[in-house]
């Protein structure tokens, strides 16, 4: 690069006391760092807010929400979590326009009637059950909407939060049945429960203990932010309609199906993983760079310089060209050295050029451009470039397609052989069991009934403890980029269970030892961006507390193509 550059403009002469007045680029930064730095906001929940909702659960006897933090006002982290929570929507599903989907069914309200939903979930509706919103008893046509959640899947997509806090310690509700229901007239007005009727909701689970116990009601509070404990649902065992197979005490039907949805896991991160690095190795033609013509109202000039860019070098003769006309004047005004100047890409063809000495310090944005004469000739050897791209990236992205279908026919494969493993060691557990009957128990299918005085979102389940190790992690994109200030999912595999906390500079959650889990958030971008258990164990095992997300490129129109990643649950 030469010491001494050769600058020629072609704009009209500016007044010399115009030009002076702009080029004290170094009175103009002692100025700026004088200035006093303009504080950020800062967001802050009141004692008050806190302790009166404490005081109030306390007095109405409904369990206090705490979906995202513990409720440490010392803690800065909780705070913010508080704060960040706060300002947004109490049910907020996590991706706009796909969520588990309201079913509607037509009851005559003076008769009543009953609502089937999966395979032994019944809606048991009672005549005269609902009013308008004047108290006036509804006669006729009621449309009846709802859904049942039983899937960490649909849980996920419906927003529904399923934490709780209970003095101070952090709680979460694992449903065996959740149901969302509502009814409208046929104009579709809002109706409700009236007083003294009931609906009740009917279905089934399986219990592996000796005593069955009844499961609690919890009703959502959305006004409150609450789950209200409301009573307990009525739990029988029920009579095997056919054959149950018993269960070893030392390796259960549970433990295999654990056990296989984790290899489907591993196996899935592997085919995703072999995918990305097959798209990121694979070789592709280069496109060649458009040339851009001079704008003849903006400021170009000549300017020696070598550089590592290969999209500079497709064509000779360039002029930058810049707005900014004083700057350019006054780096011509100053004797440069060759380790003065360096020059990085801002993207969509412009470049930024630093030039730094001693005694000055500018930069200056611009672009490379061609003269009308050297355009023409450029623009026609671009075209004649880019026909051949087009052959060449065409060719390309056959042999990426067949790549692809090589490693998912692979995929497939193995997932097959996963699903046969899992029926033999089935088979030979049933086989074992029969022969063992003194060490077994049988799987009990269970009846539970539960009523609700109020239409809604009702949960039935179990109040369970979160358990583990609470970490706390930076999380990172593959660029190395943190993630802040977002929502951060996480998921207990082995229970129904989606926890959502706090992204800012960190998240905190609770990692258990011995049960599966993977964490995932949305990106900016709309991506689900996730890491699965084994290699989120992986590097908690090297100690290191940076873990970086895997962004999914696959377009997400519907709950399965959510299931696909997250392969937690199976799609509504």
């Amino acid at each position: 690069m030469k010491q001494n550059y050769d600058f020629r403009f072609n704009p009209k002469e500016l007044p010399d006391e115009q030009i002076e007045k702009h080029m004290d680029f170094d009175a103009l930064l002692d100025q700026f760092n004088k200035e006093k730095p303009i504080e950020a906001k800062r967001v802050s929940i009141s004692p008050w807010k806190i302790g009166g909702f404490a005081i109030a659960a306390s007095i109405l006897g409904f369990i206090f929400l705490g979906p995202f933090f513990k409720g440490n006002s010392g803690n800065n982290y909780d705070q913010n979590a508080m704060a960040f929570f706060d300002s947004r929507p109490f049910i907020d599903p996590p991706i706009e326009n796909i969520q588990p989907s309201l079913h509607t069914q037509g009851v005559r309200s003076e008769n009543g009637g009953r609502i089937s939903f999966s395979r032994n979930g019944k809606i048991n509706i009672p005549p005269a059950a609902f009013i308008d919103e004047n108290g006036s008893e509804v006669s006729g046509a009621v449309q009846v909407k709802y859904r049942t959640i039983k899937t960490d899947n649909d849980l996920f997509l419906s927003g529904i939060p399923t934490h709780i806090n209970t003095q101070g310690q952090r709680h979460y509700l694992n449903n065996e049945q959740l149901v969302e229901i509502y009814a409208e007239s046929p104009t579709g007005k809002k109706l409700k429960l009236a007083p003294n009727k009931q609906l009740s909701i009917e279905f089934h689970s399986t219990s592996l203990q000796e005593d069955v116990n009844d499961l609690d009601v919890f009703k959502l509070n959305e006004g409150k932010k609450t789950w209200e404990l409301v009573n307990k649902a009525q739990s029988s065992v029920l009579p095997s309609a056919r054959p149950t197979a018993p269960i070893n005490n030392n390796s259960s039907i549970r433990d295999i199906d654990q056990k296989y949805d984790r290899l489907v896991m591993e196996l899935n991160q592997n085919h995703f993983d072999a995918k990305r690095n097959l798209e990121t190795s694979f070789s592709f033609p280069s496109r060649p760079n458009k040339p851009v013509p001079r704008d003849a109202a903006l400021e170009v000039f000549d300017f020696d310089l070598e550089t590592d860019f290969p999209e500079l070098k497709d064509y000779s003769n360039i002029r930058w060209q810049s707005s900014e006309r004083n700057k350019i004047r006054f780096i011509s005004s100053v004797e440069w050295e060759p380790n003065d100047v360096n020059i990085r890409q801002l993207g969509n063809n412009y470049y930024q050029m630093d030039f730094k000495n001693t005694e000055h310090s500018v930069s200056i944005k611009v672009q490379p451009v061609l003269s009308k004469q050297d355009y023409e000739v450029a623009l026609s050897d671009y075209n004649q470039k880019m026909q051949k791209f087009e052959t060449q990236k065409k060719e390309a992205d056959r042999k990426l397609n067949q790549e692809k279908e090589i490693l998912d026919k692979n995929f497939n494969e193995k997932l097959e052989e996963l699903r046969l493993q899992k029926l033999e060691e089935k088979e030979q557990l049933h086989s074992s069991s029969q022969q063992q009957q003194s060490q077994t128990i049988v799987e009990k299918a269970i009846k539970n009934v539960f009523v609700i005085e109020e239409l809604g979102i009702w949960s039935c389940g179990t109040l369970e403890e979160e358990k583990g190790d609470k970490t706390q992690l930076t999380l990172k994109d593959e660029q190395g980029n943190n993630y802040t200030n977002n929502v951060l999912y996480v998921a207990y595999l082995n229970q129904q269970v989606i926890s959502k906390h706090f992204l800012g500079e960190f998240a905190e959650i609770n990692i258990p030892k011995n049960e599966p889990i993977q964490i995932w958030l949305i990106n900016i971008q709309g991506k689900i961006a996730i890491i699965y258990d084994e290699e989120l164990r992986k590097t908690l095992g090297r100690n290191k507390k940076e873990i970086t997300l895997s962004t999914i490129q696959e377009a997400i129109n519907n709950p399965q193509d959510v299931y696909d990643i997250l392969k937690i649950g199976k799609a509504m």
